[in-house]
């Protein structure tokens, strides 16, 4: 091993800004597939509906919202070029420049080099408290709000190896380890995400080779979801992973052709409640843009997709011995519609993708939902590069997502994040998101199970988890608020150090099982991480 000379990176900032870079794909987290490069005219980036094929839209949601805003072991997705990916995630690379010799490669990010590998590493402990963990209402007067705290180690790193001017494999995970300290909640986390990325091209055609993952460790990240009493009733621990393969071609100097595969899966991890979302989803995509000026691009973009889901151990009944079925129906749809970037200046970029979407839902599992999705699905992004050290996003749209205890979700979203690079150690990072959501059923609420006890009404299953599954007679309805502060500061060359803040608030009409009040919550999370860099 042979270390080499490094420039510190510039963590505070990037941290935040690899999140975005390419997030995991599914239920809590959102569009991923990178941009492809237009030469003069600008980025062909991939409709958010292609990502996932659920709907017209994906939204920037869940995984992060209860991880480090601004995170010392945010994973380094080839933090030597985080200039370069965050303006061409998919193809800069294969341009005729040598990837080296790139703008914004920064090789110096680099600090370890293993042969022909580069290497970057860290390593160190987070500290997390969470209120209200279980999630329950203020009005429900058999529950009161239990609070958790963990504690463990955190590791991160990325492995870079250039196979040729025009070819690489990147290869980055971060993982902790979360005791808690008070209620036996232990979660292994992929914090936040891990990648592998290879790219190359065969003639004229650009490909890309992908894996993502990312998890989410709270319920919070799916607003259907709120809690009746005890914490272990919500037990959120979930990996979502894709791998898939894009490519891309310009029969035209300003038109590209593009088209997708992915392969993704959601599972639960360890003490995980809700193995009903297990699923398997293919997405199949292709678009074309052409670039008009350097100021306008439009385009189409079509998707579909396959999504079957898990047969899991249930009892339907105390008298009959478990058995394998599947909760959430399997489905299949597709979506079509325009896209178009308008670069108003040269700090201002917006996005939008509008899709008419079709999703046909399977009528043989244990929801019994027979409400299939059509219409129209959207998404509008502005990019604003106030100055060198200060940039916001604006977003908003709507978009049609798995349901629980229902065929699907429909997610009204307003969004709003702002990065402020106060020096080159210190940085801020704020978020706000506010989702309007309506269930297409009647959804599940969640109790516990108590042998001998009577049953809640209208139970629907009991899990191996010893849960009782209840269907709700009246759709969940609601809105949900999230807002996240965090703040990065270099404490040397070596350590780093993130706190962040955390709120998410439920707002909806409670219900009542057995005496039971649900529905509205407050929950509030604190993170503190100390990472060193090797």
């Amino acid at each position: 091993m042979r270390i080499v000379p490094m420039a510190v990176p510039d963590r505070a900032k990037g941290g935040d800004r690899l999140v975005r870079i390419m997030k995991t794909i599914e239920s809590f987290g959102r569009p991923a597939l990178p941009a492809m490069n237009l030469g003069r005219r600008g980025t062909f980036r991939w409709g958010v509906s292609t990502v996932l094929g659920l709907s017209g839209l994906l939204l920037p949601v869940a995984a992060q919202d209860f991880f480090p805003s601004v995170n010392p072991f945010a994973v380094p997705q080839d933090p030597a070029l985080q200039q370069e990916l965050q303006e061409n995630r998919m193809m800069k690379a294969l341009e005729s420049q040598a990837i080296a010799a790139s703008k914004g490669s920064q090789l110096g990010n680099y600090n370890i080099k293993l042969g022909p590998v580069l290497a970057w590493f860290r390593a160190g402990l987070m500290f997390r408290y969470q209120s209200n963990f279980n999630l329950v209402s203020s009005d429900n007067p058999s529950a009161a709000p239990e609070g958790n705290f963990t504690i463990g180690p955190a590791i991160s790193g990325s492995l870079r190896y250039d196979i040729s001017e025009k070819a690489r494999i990147v290869l980055s995970t971060g993982l902790s380890y979360q005791w808690s300290l008070n209620n036996n909640q232990d979660q292994l986390v992929i914090s936040p995400s891990s990648a592998l990325d290879y790219q190359f091209s065969i003639g004229e055609v650009n490909f890309s080779v992908f894996n993502n993952t990312a998890s989410a460790s709270t319920a919070t990240t799916d607003p259907t979801i709120s809690g009746t009493g005890d914490s272990s009733l919500m037990n959120f621990n979930r990996v979502s992973n894709s791998t898939g393969m894009g490519a891309g071609w310009q029969p035209y100097r300003d038109t590209t052709v593009s088209g997708a595969y992915a392969f993704l899966i959601n599972r639960g991890l360890g003490n995980d409640n809700f193995n009903q979302f297990n699923r398997n989803t293919q997405t199949f995509n292709l678009a074309v843009q052409q670039a008009l000026s350097p100021v306008w691009t439009v385009g189409l973009s079509s998707q579909g997709n396959i999504i079957n889901y898990l047969p899991i151990s249930i009892q339907t009944s105390t008298n009959a011995p478990a058995t394998q079925q599947r909760v959430q129906n399997d489905s299949h749809g597709w979506g079509v519609g325009p896209t178009a970037t308008w670069r108003a200046t040269q700090f201002i970029v917006v996005n939008a993708l509008v899709n008419y979407t079709v999703q046909t839902y399977e009528q043989d599992s244990v929801v019994q939902d027979s409400t299939d999705f059509s219409g129209v699905t959207f998404n509008v992004s502005m990019d604003h590069t106030i100055n060198p050290y200060l940039s916001q996003t604006i977003s908003g749209g709507r978009s049609v997502n798995p349901g629980n205890g229902s065929n699907f979700t429909e997610i009204t979203t307003m969004g709003y994040r702002l990065q402020w690079q106060i020096m080159p150690v210190l940085a801020l990072t704020g978020t706000f998101r506010f989702n309007q959501f309506d269930q297409s059923g009647g959804g599940f609420a969640y109790f516990p199970y108590v042998p001998g006890a009577p049953l809640p009404p209208n139970f629907a299953y009991i899990t191996d988890d010893d849960i009782v599954v209840v269907k709700v007679a009246n759709g969940q309805q609601g809105q949900q608020y999230v807002f996240t502060l965090g703040t990065g500061y270099d404490l040397s060359e070596k350590l780093s150090l993130g706190v962040n803040y955390s709120v998410a608030i439920r707002d909806t009409t409670n219900q009542s099982i057995d005496n039971v009040i649900f529905g509205s919550y407050l929950t509030q999370s604190v993170v503190v991480s100390l990472a060193y860099k090797f």
